[in-house]
């Protein structure tokens, strides 16, 4: 056990002989040294006894340096951790390098007052007249850490934060630092963003749409610019984004400016702004759909339904048999007109819940059981699903207006609906067990129900074909180009 190491640290010891000092140098000007130097500055000898310190020592430490010296130097240090420093202390004495203490750990210094405060250590040896000493800087860096653990909170905040935020050096406008969520909403990792730019996030954005973009920052005419593009995610996906990027005065220790960019993923915003247009365009077409309602009951049904009063008035007084048969038709015609028209009105003005292509014929046909007087088989093959909204109005219009003639005209207690839709066509099939035409002759033009069903399929650039079924009845193929729609 080694003399000066036995003693009890809290208590003074005897006096110690001071080495010899070089008489080249002057004493007052040493001392001048060691007291200005920033550091609490500890010389001991090579068991620990406290040999020098300057005025910042006793600032740090809160001793009085004729208190400290020939102390062991473990005052300064906590008791717990007082065993541990002897054999760091012990082990540094044999192989005494210039290094910094503590290893990267956080090194606690006690205080003459019993308090605790944390210190940074950097040891070095020293020698003259066949003596060996150890200088030991002690700082304190209570600012340091308190600077670090604003940054650390700061960083956290950013990168819990729901934007993303990249720094790119406006040179090469390679990015610099890229929080948590920016990485996220790329598909990439913090690493992977550090090096790329914004040309390799935004396929929209080419080198001169991104100067132009950035002029105004660069000219300092505005003190921020907001872009709206594209960003394009690792997996090959893109999102709509909004970008704010400022441009910041560089300090007096920079050597270079750089851009701080904001990224905000829009989807959500923008998918709204979208359901708003549809939602107006919606509220325009119901307006539409009701005013055409309303003309369609106040003037047409009632022009439709006088002139067919006055040509049922004036048949009986139709002498030519052929020519009564003829008005009689036509008062059918109209009649069915009407019927047709109220249905239309109904639909026009009846709310329109977003269904399935597949859903809406079924529901269509479901309507008609009462008026055919049985239910019709309906057969879907096919991917109806996927055809147009233009051609599932037109299906439901011909299915309504097939139906509708075989409940006026065919008697038939069974009707099968087949609607077949293909990659290039769709088909629609009617066929019922009807009492057919007379003499089994399909007219060339047919009633008005034909007639138009012959109408819808011209305009498509398809056809309708009216022939016997087999047995009995009437099959109706009305066939039109799915492209077409």
């Amino acid at each position: 056990m080694e003399g000066n190491e036995a003693r009890d640290v809290g208590r003074p010891g005897p006096p110690v002989a001071r080495p010899p000092v070089d008489p080249d140098i002057d004493g007052d000007l040493l001392s001048a040294l060691v007291d200005a130097g920033p550091d609490a500055l500890v010389v001991v000898d090579e068991i620990g006894t406290v040999m020098l310190v300057n005025r910042r020592t006793e600032a740090l430490f809160g001793w009085d340096r004729d208190d400290l010296l020939g102390r062991s130097i473990e005052v300064l240090v906590p008791e717990r951790a007082r065993d541990a420093h002897r054999v760091h202390r012990t082990h540094y004495r044999a192989d005494p390098v210039v290094r910094p203490m503590g290893d990267g750990n956080l090194l606690w210094g006690r205080a003459a007052d019993g308090s605790e405060f944390p210190v940074e250590i950097s040891l070095s040896p020293v020698g003259a007249n066949d003596h060996r000493w150890i200088v030991a800087a002690i700082r304190d860096p209570s600012n340091r850490l308190e600077s670090e653990r604003n940054a650390r909170a700061i960083r956290h905040a950013i990168d819990t934060a729901v934007d993303g935020f990249l720094i790119a050096e406006d040179k090469t406008m390679r990015f610099t630092y890229a929080n948590q969520e920016a990485a996220r909403m790329h598909g990439y990792t913090v690493d992977e963003l550090i090096g790329m730019t914004p040309l390799h996030l935004a396929p929209d954005l080419d080198r001169d749409a991104l100067a132009t973009a950035l002029a105004p920052l660069l000219a300092d005419e505005r003190p921020s610019v907001t872009i709206e593009t594209t960003a394009l995610r690792r997996d090959g996906n893109t999102f709509p984004v909004e970008v704010h990027v400022n441009y910041p005065p560089a300090d007096d220790y920079e050597r270079s400016r750089s851009f701080v960019a904001v990224v905000r993923d829009i989807t959500d915003r923008v998918r709204s702004a979208e359901e708003l247009l549809d939602s107006q365009a919606q509220t325009r077409v119901l307006a539409d759909r009701e005013r055409l309602a309303r003309d369609l009951h106040d003037r047409v049904i009632g022009d439709l339904f006088g002139l067919g009063m006055m040509l049922q008035t004036a048949a009986p007084l139709i002498a030519d048999a052929e020519a009564a048969t003829r008005v009689e038709r036509a008062v059918a015609g109209l009649d069915h007109a009407i019927h047709l028209l109220r249905d239309t009105i109904f639909d026009l003005t009846s709310p329109q819940p977003a269904i399935s292509p597949r859903s809406k014929i079924q529901q269509r046909v479901a309507e008609l059981h009462d008026r055919l007087g049985h239910h019709p088989k309906l057969t879907l093959s096919g991917p109806i699903d996927d055809l147009p909204l233009d051609l599932v109005d037109e299906t439901t219009a011909v299915i309504g207006e097939a139906l509708t003639n075989i409940a006026k005209h065919a008697q038939a207690a069974t009707t099968d609906v087949v609607i077949d839709a293909e990659p290039d066509q769709l088909t629609i099939t009617v066929t019922d067990d009807g009492i057919g035409l007379p003499g089994g002759v399909i007219p060339a033009t047919g009633g008005l129900g034909i007639a138009n069903l012959n109408a819808r399929a011209a305009e498509l650039g398809g056809r309708c074909v009216v022939e016997p079924a087999e047995g009995a009845g009437l099959t109706l193929t009305w066939t039109v180009p799915t492209a077409s729609s």
